[in-house]
């Protein structure tokens, strides 16, 4: 049985003309000198049989003999073997999982030349596979370019996001679920997250079809995944933050972020939970929220008090009236749910109110 680091040293000996010092090999494979002896007596057992041998001169290093074909043939041989030990490593299912955790998830910035040699295929494969997760990105206007000969994405943070998450839902509507998707992500994170989205799912909402529970959850696996890379969601100034039940969302996204910021320890920015706000808005989620007729009395009563306190009458009541019910339910939502988003000032939100 063979190695992918001794797969590595014999490549590396193999295309050196030179004696190499072992001390050289074990910095760059990144391991002990006492483990390159090991791995070389290893692949001597292997190749000696095709007449090629390491050898080892004092104060020079290391240097593999033997002609272009002979180490041409015992490359092969020893491919095949470390292929035939690791099959699925080599499957375009799984290299193609990997690419996309590379580039989508953790923002690698990556070498066509390191990928066809960490999974020992020609380059031509790696491009077909990079194609394949292509064909989905660049419908969110993602694409995969390459920069400074390294490989990454290019993109607005939102449409990355999205173009994630719907690489994700494509992928495993072929497989299992949830029990796929978790091949995808940090183990850690995602039984925190997990657990976080089960609990908040059982007390706030329970009638989402199994696409958007499937959908909603990997959105925020993928939007937690990014934080931890530093990528954070624009955020954004809308006539929707206004609204009633998008201040709902906006309570709930903030919970369940906060939930998951402190348990992994990543910041958090408005734009973060407006996009969540958002995401739950449109996998139409129906949080267990009280219904917008009980408000009605208490913002009348609110107007009264008002204006007992200040002795002037309000004119334009019913308009008033209209934009505190926007207003009011959404900030005791906000008290319950111990989270205060920024709502700005109300004379700049509506001036004509006050005139």
């Amino acid at each position: 049985m063979i190695n992918e680091r001794q797969l590595r040293l014999f490549d590396i000996l193999n295309n050196s003309d030179e004696y190499l010092p072992s001390k050289k090999l074990a910095d760059e494979l990144k391991v002990s000198t006492k483990t390159i002896f090991f791995d070389l007596s290893k692949l001597s057992s292997c190749i000696d049989k095709y007449e090629l041998r390491i050898e080892k001169k004092p104060r020079y290093g290391l240097n593999l003999v033997g002609t272009h074909e002979q180490r041409q043939i015992v490359k092969e041989q020893l491919f095949r073997l470390y292929e035939k030990e690791n099959q699925d490593k080599f499957s375009p299912s799984i290299r193609r999982q990997e690419f996309f955790k590379k580039l989508f998830l953790s923002s690698e910035k990556i070498s066509l030349q390191e990928l066809a040699f960490q999974y020992y295929v020609s380059k031509s494969s790696i491009l077909n596979d990079l194609e394949y997760i292509s064909m989905i990105t660049e419908k969110y206007n993602v694409k995969i370019s390459t920069i400074d000969n390294r490989i990454t994405i290019v993109g607005e943070e939102l449409s990355i996001q999205s173009a994630a998450v719907s690489f994700l839902l494509s992928e495993s509507n072929k497989e299992k679920g949830q029990v796929y998707l978790e091949a995808y992500f940090d183990p850690k994170m995602f039984k925190r997250v997990s657990a976080i989205y089960t609990d908040i799912k059982e007390r706030y909402f329970h009638d989402l079809s199994d696409y958007y529970d499937q959908s909603l959850f990997a959105t925020i696996l993928v939007q937690i995944s990014r934080l931890f890379s530093g990528y954070h969601a624009p955020s954004e100034t809308s006539d929707l933050l206004d609204e009633y039940t998008y201040m709902e969302f906006f309570s709930l996204a903030s919970e369940i972020l906060k939930e998951i910021s402190c348990q992994l320890s990543i910041h958090l920015s408005d734009g973060d939970i407006q996009t969540l706000s958002r995401q739950l808005y449109v996998h139409k989620v129906n949080p267990s929220l009280p219904d917008k007729d009980i408000w009605d009395d208490l913002v009348d009563e609110l107007m009264k008090r008002f204006e007992l306190m200040e002795g002037i009458r309000i004119f334009n009541r019913n308009n008033l009236k209209k934009q505190l019910l926007f207003h009011i339910p959404p900030m005791i939502i906000n008290c319950k749910f111990k989270c205060r988003p920024y709502y700005g000032n109300p004379y700049n939100v509506r001036p004509s109110l006050y005139n």
